[in-house]
């Protein structure tokens, strides 16, 4: 066990409570668990009133290497500890036993001010009937700080244990910018009752807080699969937010009766959730839904765009349901359902709900793209479809459904159900799908630059589709101007930030790189830049610490001993950007990088958080169509727009 203050200052402790104890630790120290220790157990009081602290591994160990220490109470960091972070550890919680819910908190971490939680394994360790309470729900973390940061890190909990309703809860206050970004959540082994894996929400539900929180490039999936106590819901956002984005998550569930995203507002006296972003997410469930939208006591606004959503064949996609006095706008476009039972199911439960306003790909909220429903090749049920409206009277809003893809030979109006018949609701407006070119820009503009693409403006989608029909480009051309557009090179470089930084990019970093982006450099030599740059090296700590962040941070997995001695050997001659271009050059990585543009099976997050799922295949690609593409030569942008610009890419249905 050492904490380290300076060069000059290292003392050696039996466990981490000594370390902590330790007088006369300072702002930025550092206290590091060595390979072979025993950091034993901490609680809450050993806590030192100091800011900044650091509680982290060796970093020239993998994780695996580093001894689990265990925390068996409330753990909070506060005020005084402002900018605790915790680096590449195992931590254990414990709760105690108890017979009922009406226990204490115990063996959670909690963060009511700022700090981090990166490269790290946090499980809860419990077994047996531990009882949770207050508002943070029996979660394993508990965000309320203003700038809290989870990153590149498992959360999950034991078979054993029983009461653990949620991996993360938070709960943002006002102004709130958490980053929650390349982590795993295993739902295995937690009774979330309806809450999520990771939920968010104001600490009061009686006024709203406006935040930039990000939810980003997450994968949630069940190891343990048939558990009873396994979670029912992966992401909830409670209400009474505004502002939270939830982007380029991976969603995998085998079993049935899963809500992969929840959005609601049905706490009594609650705000609506308003402005919420559910961006680029890659769902893939047996059966449950997708997207869950639950208005309730209040207005609600949500964005739901460029996602893959495959509910299983008894699910559906996204989901809309009403209660009394509530009202709803929302957007849904550029999403590509398939396998589905239901693609986009409305529902109204309440005959006093207020007015809805729900855009289904253009109309109402603009000229915005449509949705790919080419998979839906049959007269819409009550329970099957692409679009199916349940008890919804026309006196509960107005939905519109222009510049979808239906599959050839359906007839759009022929894809809702209103209870009663086979046909359109007088209501429902779907006119004006997109087809051909306008499609074909549609869909690039959901899959590259994660929006809608205007296709009526001349300076926008509409200048393409403009270009495409007058024959001044090919679909090709049309795919490289926007893969190497600045605002596809800067949706790019934020991806970069986020994966290698873990932190959003400033401006000045942002336009410098797009910049030597469009002037010829590439994503790999981005790469090489960001991880041979002062601030990665203090993320990274060691040689061997460096090469460990390689692999998990291009690879998406843990290099063993052999593997990381190899690079290590090679870095005082070659340089960190040399060796990170020997990871960006290698198979597995470009190997990785066209099984997410193939997109048939979940791609390591290491690549899913930078380049988008661009072909949707619900088949695994061929090895020799996989080969073909690594040995090819192209830089991944080129690789990218040599796929967006493929007759697969889009076929107009």
């Amino acid at each position: 066990m050492v904490p380290i203050g300076s060069a000059d200052n290292v003392t050696n402790f039996a466990t981490l409570q000594a370390a902590l104890a330790t007088p006369g630790l300072n702002p930025g120290d550092i206290i590091q668990i060595e390979p072979g220790s025993a950091p034993g157990n901490i609680v809450n009081a050993d806590l030192p009133a100091v800011a900044g602290l650091t509680v982290r591994g060796d970093p020239t160990a993998l994780l695996s290497a580093i001894p689990q220490f265990t925390v068996s109470d409330l753990f909070t960091v506060g005020a005084a500890q402002e900018g605790f972070t915790f680096r590449n550890v195992n931590i254990g919680l414990i709760r105690n036993p108890g017979s009922s819910f009406n226990g204490p908190p115990d063996g959670t971490l909690v963060f009511t001010a700022d700090g981090t939680i990166a490269g790290s394994a946090v499980v809860d360790v419990s077994s047996g009937f531990n009882p949770v309470t207050g508002q943070h729900s029996g979660a394993v973390i508990a965000f309320e700080g203003v700038h809290d940061v989870l990153t590149d890190s498992t959360i999950s909990s034991n078979p054993a244990a029983n009461g653990v309703r949620s991996l993360l809860a938070v709960v943002a206050p006002n102004g709130s910018s958490t980053l929650v970004s390349d982590n795993v959540f295993d739902m295995s082994n937690i009774d979330n009752n309806g809450t999520g894996a990771v939920s968010y929400r104001n600490s009061n539900f009686s006024q709203i807080s406006v935040v930039t929180d990000q939810l980003t490039g997450n994968t949630f999936f069940t190891s343990n699969t048939g558990g009873i106590l396994d979670a029912t819901v992966a992401i909830d956002d409670q209400g009474s937010l505004s502002g939270l984005t939830i982007q380029d998550n991976t969603i995998s569930e085998p079993s049935s009766d899963i809500t992969a995203i929840k959005l609601s507002n049905d706490i009594t006296g609650s705000f609506g959730f308003q402005n919420t972003q559910v961006i680029g997410n890659v769902i893939n469930l047996a059966g449950g839904m997708g997207v869950r939208v639950d208005t309730g006591f209040d207005s609600a606004s949500v964005f739901i765009a460029g996602n893959q959503i495959n509910a299983g064949t008894l699910g559906s996609g996204v989901f809309f349901g009403f209660s009394d006095n509530s009202s709803l706008n929302a957007v849904v476009q550029g999403n590509d359902f398939h396998n589905d039972g239901v693609g986009v199911e409305i529902r109204g439960l309440s005959a006093t709900a207020s007015a809805a306003v729900i855009d289904l790909g253009g109309g109402s909220l603009g000229s915005l793209g449509g949705n790919d429903f080419r998979s839906y090749t049959a007269t819409a049920t009550a329970s099957s479809g692409a679009i199916v409206l349940n008890a919804f009277p026309s006196s509960q809003g107005v939905i519109t459904a222009q510049k979808d893809s239906f599959a050839a030979g359906v007839d759009p109006k022929s894809v809702t159900w209103d209870g009663s018949k086979m046909a359109g609701l007088a209501n429902v407006d779907e006119s004006n799908n997109l087809t051909g070119n306008a499609a074909f820009v549609a869909a690039l503009y959901a899959d590259i630059l994660k929006r809608a693409g205007d296709t009526s403006n001349p300076n926008d989608a509409g200048g393409l589709i403009a270009a495409l029909n007058g024959g001044a480009l090919t679909q090709a051309a049309a795919a490289s101007a926007l893969v190497h557009s600045p605002e596809a090179l800067g949706v790019q470089v934020d991806g970069l930030y986020l994966k290698l930084l873990g932190r959003p990019s400033d401006s000045v970093g942002r336009a410098g790189f797009v910049s030597f982006l469009q002037n010829g450099g590439t994503v790999e030599q981005i790469i090489g830049l960001m991880v041979s740059s002062p601030e990665y090296a203090a993320l990274t700590g060691s040689d061997a610490g460096f090469v460990q962040s390689l692999y998990t941070n291009l690879l998406g997995r843990v290099g063993d001993d052999a593997e990381v001695a190899g690079y290590v050997a090679v870095l005082p001659s070659r340089g960190r950007a040399a060796v990170a271009a020997l990871f960006t050059q290698s198979a597995e990585f470009r190997s990785n990088v066209v099984n997410q543009f193939y997109s048939a099976t979940p791609a390591p997050t290491s690549v899913s958080a930078l380049f988008p799922p661009l072909l949707h295949r619900t088949g695994a690609a061929t090895a020799a169509e996989i080969n073909g593409y690594v040995a090819s030569g192209l830089s991944l942008l080129d690789l990218e727009t040599a796929f967006a610009s493929s007759t697969e890419f889009f076929v107009d249905g």
